[in-house]
């Protein structure tokens, strides 16, 4: 999916992006309003470059995961 297909995505096809990009022990969180991927040594190239690509919507979506209810 390229960024301009993902800039017009539902949020619930960013979450499912999200979701195939998460890999058990990997977190993603906002940390002083940028998008932190953890541990950074564990990600892959191809995984990076996705992340890369649709960071700004990544980021919006784990900012609202992670805001209070």
């Amino acid at each position: 999916m390229n960024a301009a297909k993902l800039s017009q995505c539902s949020y619930r096809d960013t979450e499912h992006l999200l979701n195939d990009l998460e890999h058990p022990g990997q977190s993603f969180f906002v940390r002083a309003g940028k998008l932190v991927v953890r541990p950074r040594e564990a990600i892959i190239p191809e995984v990076r470059s996705q992340i890369r690509e649709h960071e700004s919507d990544l980021f919006h979506l784990v900012k609202h995961r992670t805001q209070p209810r």
